[in-house]
This record gives structure tokens, C-alpha cells and sequence, in this order.
């Protein structure tokens, strides 16, 4: 038997094997509690940004076709029934104008004999009162989204605006305003194509970080 002598102090420099082994165990299984919990927290996120897409679509597509309904009534007051309430002389005849680019190099080369408004809604405004129509007519048909389509499909619709125009004695027939009415349908197209080729890359970018 062996005695030990003298002033003996036992120290102990580390913890015993298990306590650290339950050390590790309890700070692994923390730090895999908050990456799991991290990870819930941006699939909720992504889920909750999901779901108000999906609202905003719909509410976006509410409001498109309440605009929708607006141009449309707009339109026929101004082609219909502004010109037959304020001039009669729509009324006496029937007036139309086939010689392409007539009226218009009228308005470019004479602007000093119309007034201002006269002169900007028989030139930009003929444009910029198709740029919805333009717009429009893609958002609500897919079928009308290819340019040659919709270019026919356009066409065909200011023609018959226009005819219509004429016949109810409410304007003129002027080709002149076909091609300025295309020019603000096909500039409402290109629109609707750079904001759905937005909304795609949006959508690309969502889902890459999903």
C-alpha cells in the first residue's frame, strides 16, 4: 500500500470528458435550433411575399379592367359625341380624307394658323389617345401578345372607329388618323412588353431565392 505524504492539492485543469462531450452536444444542437429556426423565418417571409404577389396581381387586374371601362366610355364621347354636339357641320355632310400624310404635313407645315389645342390634339393627341388601347388589348387577349396579331387587330378597330365616325356624322374619315392612332397602339404595346419582360425578371429573381 502506497501512502502519500506531505501537502497534496489535487487540481483539476478541465472538466471531466463527459461534461464537456455535453457541452458540445447542447451548443451544437442551439446552434442547429436557430439555423432551423432562421431557415422557417425566411420561408415564411418568402411564402407571406408569395401570397401578397398573388394579391397584388389580382387587385392590379381589378383595376386594369375599371380603367379599362373608363378609357373605353372616354373613347366614345370623344370620337362620338364631342365633334356632333359642339360642330354642326359634321351633321350636313359626310367628310373624309384618303391621301396619306395630308392632314398631318397640314398641321406640321401650318401650325401658325390653328390654335394650340387644335394643333396638339390633331397631331399628339391622335397618339397618346391609343397608347391604353395599345396597352390593353395584350394585357386581356394572350392571343393578340404577337405583334403581327395585334397589329391586324388594331388596325381593323380604328378603321371601323373611324368609318363609324363618318357615317354617324360624328367626324371625318381621315387615313391620317389611322396611322397616328397606330402609332399610339403600337406605342402601348412595346410599353406592355417592357413592363411584362420586367415582371418576368422580377419573378426570375424571386425565384432564384427561394
Amino acid at each position: 500500500m502506497i501512502e502519500l505524504t506531505g501537502n497534496y492539492n489535487v487540481t483539476h485543469d478541465r472538466l471531466p470528458l463527459s461534461v464537456e462531450v455535453n457541452g458540445s452536444l447542447r451548443n451544437k444542437m442551439k446552434i442547429r435550433g436557430n439555423w432551423l429556426l432562421g431557415r422557417e423565418m425566411i420561408y415564411t417571409i418568402i411564402r407571406t411575399k408569395g401570397i401578397i404577389m398573388r394579391v397584388l396581381k389580382v387587385l392590379t387586374r381589378i383595376l386594369l379592367i375599371g380603367l379599362t371601362l373608363i378609357y373605353v366610355l372616354f373613347i366614345v364621347r370623344t370620337l362620338f359625341l364631342d365633334n356632333r354636339l359642339l360642330n354642326d357641320y359634321y351633321l350636313l355632310r359626310y367628310d373624309y380624307n384618303l391621301i396619306p400624310f395630308k392632314t398631318i404635313s397640314t398641321y406640321l407645315t401650318g401650325y401658325n394658323n390653328y390654335n394650340f389645342n387644335t394643333w396638339f390634339n390633331n397631331l399628339f393627341g391622335n397618339i397618346i389617345l391609343f397608347i391604353p388601347f395599345g396597352f390593353s388589348t395584350p394585357y386581356f387577349s394572350s392571343k393578340l401578345r404577337y405583334f403581327k396579331r395585334f397589329f391586324l387587330f388594331v388596325l381593323f378597330i380604328i378603321v371601323i372607329l373611324e368609318v363609324s365616325q363618318m357615317l354617324l356624322h360624328a367626324g371625318s374619315f381621315d387615313v391620317d388618323d389611322v396611322i397616328l392612332n397606330s402609332l399610339g397602339a403600337i406605342s402601348g404595346y412595346f410599353n406592355y412588353k417592357a413592363c411584362l419582360a420586367l415582371m418576368k425578371k422580377f419573378d426570375a429573381v424571386s425565384t432564384h431565392t427561394r
